[in-house]
């Protein structure tokens, strides 16, 4: 099972690599972004420093841990979907069914290779912050960090298995992820600290694992914060794996019922 899977890793792993002008154009991208953040923190100054007191008061470094670790949540939402859906348009699926590689190892195989890289992203976001535009990490703990990104990726894996059996089934348009993503970005404190969110929201920003995630690693990596000190993030994250792996792997299973009774494997 596991060769199978880094097998279909491996298959995507060469055809990204054929694309060279993608991979620049990402990590061109990156470095756009992150200069972009640097400029805004340079215009938005030490106003905002009062509601960021508890990251080191510094907009940068909060925005961009946000941005950087909010892509782990849109991979999840779209990388079992769009894995699903690619092999439906190519015809595919319906073989790849009915081989001895359950689909779920196809799907984890592909997810496996944009996790990586995600965590390329990630990683690139962090380099370029630190040695270009002097973001301090000189006192975040590792342990911390760590714990909070492998909960954080099994937290919203489920939801991304949820969202990846939709579209299975309906192949077009994708609500879980607009409803489910739109919220998160919205509310799980990417941009701004969810403390400025009026108080009628602030119980669904509370519920919502990004938020958690964001909250969990800013303290980590800012602060330094030691895992005695996350407890509230982790037991939101952890309560999430909980729930919605188990709802992930039974929707999954009902979906594919669904697609093989209806005919729904063969691509149109």
């Amino acid at each position: 099972m596991i060769r199978r899977l880094l097998a279909v890793a491996s298959k995507e792993f060469h055809l990204a690599a054929s694309y060279r002008l993608t991979f620049v154009a990402g990590a061109g991208s990156t470095f756009a972004a992150v200069l972009m953040f640097y400029l805004l923190a340079k215009f938005v100054g030490g106003g905002a420093s009062g509601l960021l007191a508890a990251y080191g008061g510094d907009f940068f470094s909060f925005v961009l841990i946000g941005i950087a670790f909010q892509g782990y949540l849109g991979l999840s939402l779209d990388a079992m979907a769009g894995s699903f859906r690619a092999e439906q348009v190519l015809g595919t699926l319906e073989a790849a069914a009915a081989t001895s590689t359950p689909l779920p190892v196809l799907a984890a195989g592909s997810i496996l290779w944009q996790l990586l890289q995600t965590s390329w992203r990630v990683a690139l976001y962090l380099v370029l912050a630190v040695f270009l535009f002097g973001l301090d990490l000189s006192g975040a703990n590792l342990l911390s960090a760590i714990v909070v990104l492998f909960l954080s990726i099994a937290a919203f894996a489920g939801t991304g298995a949820v969202a990846g059996s939709f579209m299975l089934v309906y192949r077009q348009g994708n609500p879980v992820r607009w409803l489910y993503g739109s919220a998160s970005m919205l509310l799980g404190g990417v941009y701004y600290p969810v403390t400025v969110l009026p108080d009628w929201l602030r119980p669904v920003s509370a519920v919502l694992p990004l938020t958690s995630s964001l909250e969990g690693m800013r303290r980590a990596l800012l602060a330094g914060t030691p895992l005695s000190g996350l407890g509230d993030q982790l037991l939101v994250l952890g309560i999430f794996c909980v729930l919605s792996i188990p709802a992930g792997i039974l929707s999954y299973r009902w979906a594919l019922a669904r697609a093989r009774r209806d005919g729904l494997l063969a691509g149109h």
